[in-house]
């Protein structure tokens, strides 16, 4: 495999082996988790987050550093890539509620979950392990495993609880900056020492490479490892692959999946966690974020202008993050669709039955 890993402090993964785990009573059959080398905790939580505001992370967080984006209703906090990419997992709380920011590393992808669980506040940490090439949890207060993808518990004392999704975008941080200038951002004070802004992975996020740790069969509809974003619905699930947007700058697809109406925003200008050594320095891949096109009952109708993107009906000036930075509807937020964003090999596996966004697709689906 023509692929660089570059582990600072973990040797884990470059001597990582696929190797089945013992069969045992689980909601799944147990040996289709693999060891991905690390111990237990081996990748360490950061279990008591400290934020700084934005212009105290100018210094080594730059404009197209890509950062995961949760919005609360009083609070709204960015977590950088650069920082998860070595800690996977934030136990936190929003607006007072208790949250899990987590990051795959080999499926490229990011959830956060509501973490309070039948009256209590759970504490993730890592297992180590994978299932379908995306991690798998514990949770400290009963060790039972949970899915990254779907919050699902599938072994031990809570098997079959199930914790919410929450809504959460991944963009830049001069995305982010633009949209919420008071806003907080996780700060490098995580109690461990690590070469934050390093990135260990090099070149883990070409596109037509096989994804490492993984034994399933791929979907070839598209490279493996094309960012998509992926949306679920009862009726069905659907992939916007970035290849879509081609060389747009700025990109909007309305689309309508079964009877909801989304819109898909897309912009340059959100580097890679997983390419160069330096993710500051890293390529540009872009952003998508997936939004509910109703404000207060009114249908909007976007496009994409040259410094964000504007809606038909007012000329107001939105940002990726849904947020109208000026103009009549100045202020507003748009309801953000639940999604991943993520690699298509994790996405296609877990739901094999996707279909592929295109224009053809559209009469289809409406």
């Amino acid at each position: 495999m023509d692929i660089l890993l570059l582990i600072v402090g973990f040797a884990f993964i470059a001597a990582a082996v696929v190797k089945p785990i013992a069969a045992d009573d689980s909601l799944i059959d147990i040996r289709e988790l693999t060891d991905g080398g690390p111990p237990p905790d081996g990748i360490p939580s950061i279990d008591n987050p400290i934020f700084l505001k934005n212009d105290k992370v100018e210094e080594w967080l730059s404009n197209r550093d890509p950062v995961i984006v949760l919005r609360g209703k009083r609070e709204v906090k960015a977590y950088p890539l650069q920082i998860l990419i070595w800690h996977e997992i934030v136990n936190d709380f929003l607006d007072g509620r208790a949250v899990a920011v987590t990051y795959s590393v080999m499926s490229n992808s990011v959830v956060a979950m509501d973490r309070h669980i039948l009256g209590n506040d759970l504490e993730f940490g890592t297992t180590g392990k994978l299932f379908k090439g995306t991690s798998v949890y514990y949770d400290r207060q009963t060790g039972s495993y949970w899915l990254h993808y779907s919050g699902l518990c599938i072994r031990g004392e809570m098997a079959a609880a199930k914790m919410e999704l929450l809504p959460v975008l991944v963009t830049s941080f001069r995305e982010y900056r633009k949209s919420y200038p008071k806003g907080e951002v996780l700060s490098r004070y995580t109690g461990h020492r690590r070469k934050y802004g390093r990135n260990p992975y090099v070149r883990y996020g070409r596109p037509d490479e096989r994804p490492l740790l993984f034994l399933g069969e791929l979907d070839n509809r598209i490279l493996p490892k094309e960012k998509i974003v992926g949306v679920s619905h009862d009726l069905g699930k659907i992939a916007y692959p970035y290849s879509l947007f081609g060389g747009d700058y700025r990109r909007v697809i309305h689309d309508e999946l079964w009877g909801l109406e989304v819109v898909v925003f897309y912009s340059r200008g959100t580097n890679s966690p997983l390419d160069a050594a330096s993710i500051s320095f890293s390529r540009d891949i872009g952003s998508a974020a997936v939004f509910c096109p109703y404000l207060e009952g009114k249908r909007l109708h976007f496009y994409a202008g040259e410094e964000g993107f504007k809606d038909r009906e007012t000329e107001s000036n939105w940002s990726m993050l849904g947020k109208c930075l000026t103009g009549r509807l100045e202020g507003k937020e748009l309801e953000i669709i639940k999604h991943h964003d993520t690699f298509w090999f994790a996405w296609s596996t877990l739901f094999p039955e996707t279909k592929i966004y295109s224009e053809e697709l559209v009469q289809i689906l409406s």
